[in-house]
């Protein structure tokens, strides 16, 4: 399911949380994928810290700035 800024900005923690999750788990998908082992203790965060840093990069989503 693909979210409009309305649905982003509206969500709830629970919902943001599991965006997080879904992101990360991507993340994995493709380090494995490029060949590295996101077990290694190098890599173990490095999904999560993705996951975080890219819903910051695009928090402008959830603003709305017409003020309704």
């Amino acid at each position: 399911m693909s979210l409009g800024a309305r649905e982003r900005r509206d969500e709830t923690p629970e919902k943001r949380t599991e965006r997080e999750a879904k992101l990360a788990g991507a993340v994995k998908t493709i380090l494995e994928c490029i060949g590295e082992d996101p077990e290694r203790e190098g890599l173990l965060k490095t999904p999560d810290r993705y996951a975080k840093a890219l819903m910051f990069f695009t928090q402008g989503y959830e603003r709305n700035i017409r003020g309704k």
